[in-house]
């Protein structure tokens, strides 16, 4: 069945009731229950009406459509058309990221049991703390501290069989896993996106490097990525660009502070807010935009992909 068709027969069945050939379901009164989980990747304006048909059916007549969604973002509701948010509910509930002693509590959790090893403790002190503190800053994602301490783990007795001697897994042990793990994931990260999605990441690399900091404003992004558009005869939209960074903080390759205050026209002047065409300059509200990684590691996307070597005189 087509995805218009299953569509088709959906509607038929949360508006009237019916199944095709006419069965009817609506006297046996049973609850249809949809976990949408990461309906964050569902925002984008193609895929928007797949939110808006779902939570139409839920208020038809015959249904009985019960929706739960599940979201990494905690401003997805910002990003969605006005006629889904007519239809969705009011009720949320906020979980709030692991913090380090969080991810600390749940590593040990998971370890208790193997903690040890002919008598040693496989893991040194403050090793399980310090894999904590550096996934609470750059992603809560607790399964990728769980594939680090495998990772660590695994090492230690690769070693453990070539040498004869169990040594714990160390600190160092865990800055040297977690960087190749940030690598691989990195790569995997950056080679993913798509070509717009990488143009936006090098103009905001580029901001960044101009201000000699780590981070830059979502006002010299704009005016920078709409640039680059033009230069290649697309079309600017704003509210993509939005997206495509709230996407880029899931992914944990930036942090967004939002409704950064600037507090006067000599100030923004001063720290360099006020462009041609500048989006918050009436009211004086910013993004404050963060880069996590390394400035060279987006850079390397002008080497390794053709399509956006273009792009090279950013960085000039």
């Amino acid at each position: 069945m087509n995805p218009s068709k299953a569509c088709h027969v959906l509607d038929t069945f949360f508006r009237f009731g019916q199944l095709p050939g006419g069965k009817w379901q609506y006297e046996k009164k049973q609850a249809v229950v949809v976990l949408l989980d990461e309906m964050d990747f569902l925002i984008k304006k193609k895929e928007q009406q797949v939110l808006y048909n779902l939570f139409e059916w839920s208020h038809c007549a015959y249904s009985r459509l019960v929706i739960i969604g599940i979201a990494n973002t905690m401003d997805m509701t910002d990003l969605l058309s006005s006629k889904i948010l007519s239809r969705m509910g009011n009720d949320r509930l906020v979980y709030k990221p692991y913090s380090q002693e969080q991810i600390t509590k749940i590593i040990d959790t998971r370890l208790r049991g193997i903690a040890s090893y002919e008598g040693k403790s496989i893991f040194e002190n403050q090793s399980i703390g310090f894999l904590a503190l550096k996934i609470s800053r750059y992603s809560t994602d607790i399964r990728k501290a769980l594939h680090i301490v495998r990772q660590a783990v695994n090492k230690a007795f690769d070693t453990y069989k070539q040498s004869g001697q169990f040594t714990p897994v160390t600190v160092q042990d865990m800055i040297e896993t977690h960087s190749s793990s940030m690598q691989s994931w990195l790569n995997q990260n950056l080679n993913s996106l798509s070509q717009t999605e990488q143009e936006a990441l090098l103009c905001l690399a580029s901001c960044v490097q101009k201000r000699q900091q780590n981070h830059c404003y979502f006002s010299e992004l704009s005016v920078c990525f709409q640039n680059v558009m033009a230069r290649q005869h697309k079309h600017f939209d704003m509210r993509s660009l939005e997206q495509r960074l709230h996407a880029f903080q899931h992914c944990g390759l930036i942090e967004m502070k939002q409704k950064t205050w600037v507090h006067s026209a000599q100030h923004r002047r001063e720290i360099g807010l006020v462009y041609p065409g500048h989006p918050f300059r009436a009211n004086g509200l910013d993004f404050s935009l963060t880069l996590l990684i390394d400035i060279d590691d987006v850079k390397y996307l002008l080497e390794s992909n053709l399509s956006v070597q273009g792009l090279k005189y950013l960085f000039n």
